[in-house]
């Protein structure tokens, strides 16, 4: 048996005696030079694009992150956006969900809003 993957994941595995392990890619991450206060949420479709988003963000721009809403796309990915100590989180199960939340929090009525920001 062979696994392939990431590196890093690749590791954690506990596969038998006789698997080989094959990384075919690295995870690495990338520098941000966008300015998130362009921007009034981000979505997170995956804990590691929270991972992968968290790490190429330098101090400043983590800052602006925990003030930001975050929709999660299920329950996981909302435990790892509180891991990292972002705020307003919603928690969605699906992609339908996460548009009718964004759809809710950015409406015209206050009322409405999910994280009554």
């Amino acid at each position: 048996m062979v696994y392939l993957g990431e590196q890093a994941a690749l590791a954690q595995l506990n596969g038998p005696a006789t698997a080989q392990y094959l990384a075919t890619y690295e995870r690495i991450a990338v520098p941000q030079s966008v300015d998130l206060a362009d921007f009034h949420a981000v979505v997170f479709p995956s804990s590691a694009s929270v991972n992968d988003l968290y790490a190429g963000c330098d101090e400043a721009q983590r800052a602006q992150l925990q003030t930001m809403t975050c929709f999660a796309m299920g329950q996981t990915v909302a435990d790892e956006c509180q891991k990292l100590g972002l705020h307003a989180i919603v928690a969605a199960p699906s992609y339908d969900d996460v548009i009718q939340a964004v759809k809710k929090e950015f409406s015209t009525d206050e009322s409405n809003r999910v994280t009554g920001r």
